[in-house]
C-alpha cells in the first residue's frame, strides 16, 4: 500500500512496483521484500542531491511558517509549533548554519532559533515523501508482519528514508489507520483528534497567559525575587498539563485496546465491513463540511490471511 505522494523522483509508485514485483521470485519473507524494494528503487530511479530535494520542500514551509508569524508573532508562532529530532541528512543541508536567519527578527539568538525552526520542519518532514506499507505473512511464521516506511528522495544510489514500524511475527491484536484518519481515529479511540489538539492548544495558551498576568502584577508590585516566583508557577503549571495530556493518552490506550481485542473474535466479513464503513464515513464528512475531498465513498477492499493468502473482498475495475 502507498499513502502520501504518489510519484518517487518523478516516477509514478504504481509503475516502479509492478516493475519491482515482475522480477521478484520470492514471497517468503517480507523484511527480504522491503529490502529487495528499497535497492530496486535506489537502481531504477534518478538521482537528486540533498540540498535540490530539501530546497524543494523548504520553499513552501517557509511561506507557511511566514503567514503563521505575520498573524501571531514571532514568539508564538515557533513556541507553539510541533517539533521533532532533526535527521541526519538535513543537518547535511549547506545552508543548515543559516537558512531561517532572514526569519528571525533582531533580538532573539539566530543560532538558537534557526535550531527551533529545524526542529518544526523536521515535524512536518514526517508528512512529506512518499509512505510504503508491507503486510502479510511470511512462510516461517504463524501470525502477520507490518513494515512501514517513508522515501524522500534517491540520494545518487542511497534512498534517504525513515522507518516509522517495524512489527514481525505480532501474536496480538492490532489496528492501525492511515491517510485520512480522523473518524477511523475518532471511532476507536474515543478521542476526536481535532478536539484533542483544541483543548491542548487551549491550556497550553491560558497557562502562557497567566504567567504573563502573573510576570506583570508581580513587577507592578515590586515584588523581590518575582523570576524565582515565575518559575515555580511555571512547573506547576506544566505539570498539571503534562497530567492532562497523560490520562487523554491514557483514555485512548484503553479504548483501543479494547477494541483491537474485541476483533480477535468477530467473522473477518465484519471487519471488512466495519474499515468499508470508516472510509464511507470519512468520505460523507468531507462532504458535509465542504472539506477537501481526499477519500473516496467508493472504493477496493483486499484480506490478507495465512491460509487464504490475498483474496479480494470488494473490487471495482471502473475505480481508476
Amino acid at each position: 500500500m502507498i499513502n502520501g505522494l504518489m510519484e518517487f523522483e518523478g516516477v509514478p509508485l504504481e509503475t516502479l512496483i509492478g516493475e519491482f514485483k515482475q522480477n521478484l521470485n520470492e514471497f517468503d519473507d517480507i523484511k527480504k521484500i522491503k529490502k529487495e524494494l528499497i535497492t530496486f528503487l535506489s537502481e531504477s530511479t534518478p538521482h537528486t542531491s540533498t540540498d535540490d530535494y530539501l530546497t524543494e520542500v523548504l520553499e513552501p514551509f517557509k511561506i507557511r511558517l511566514n503567514e503563521s508569524i505575520e498573524e501571531d508573532g514571532f514568539k508564538y508562532a515557533i513556541d507553539n509549533k510541533s517539533f521533532t529530532l532533526i535527521p541526519t541528512f538535513v543537518k547535511e543541508y549547506s545552508n543548515f548554519d543559516s537558512e531561517f536567519h532572514d526569519l528571525i527578527p533582531e533580538g532573539y539568538d539566530e543560532e538558537e532559533y534557526n535550531l527551533k525552526i529545524w526542529r518544526i520542519f523536521s515535524h512536518e518532514l514526517n508528512f512529506e515523501g512518499s509512505q510504503i506499507i508491507l503486510a502479510g505473512y511470511n512462510k516461517k511464521h504463524h501470525y502477520g508482519s507490518l513494515f512501514v516506511f517513508n522515501i524522500y528522495y534517491n540520494n545518487y544510489g542511497e534512498i534517504i528514508l525513515k522507518e516509522t514500524e517495524s512489527i514481525e511475527n505480532c501474536d496480538e491484536p492490532y489496528i492501525r489507520v492511515y491517510a485520512m484518519n480522523e473518524e477511523a481515529y475518532a471511532f476507536i479511540t474515543g478521542v476526536s483528534s481535532d478536539f484533542e489538539e483544541y483543548i491542548k492548544s487551549h491550556i497550553r495558551d491560558t497557562d502562557e497567559e497567566i504567567l504573563m498576568n502573573m510576570e506583570w502584577y508581580l513587577k507592578d508590585n515590586d515584588f523581590e525575587n518575582y523570576k524565582d516566583i515565575l518559575e515555580v508557577l511555571k512547573k506547576e503549571l506544566n505539570n498539571k498539563f503534562f497530567d492532562l495530556i497523560q490520562t487523554i493518552d491514557t483514555f485512548k490506550i484503553d479504548m483501543l485496546e479494547d477494541t483491537s481485542y474485541s476483533c480477535e473474535y468477530v467473522p473477518r466479513q465484519l471487519l471488512c465491513d466495519f474499515a468499508d464503513s470508516l472510509i464511507k464515513l470519512t468520505a460523507l464528512k468531507q462532504k458535509l463540511s465542504l472539506d477537501l475531498e481526499t477519500v473516496s465513498s467508493e472504493s477496493d477492499m483486499a484480506l490478507i490471511t495465512k491460509t487464504g493468502n490475498f483474496k479480494w473482498i470488494k473490487y471495482n475495475e471502473e475505480i481508476v
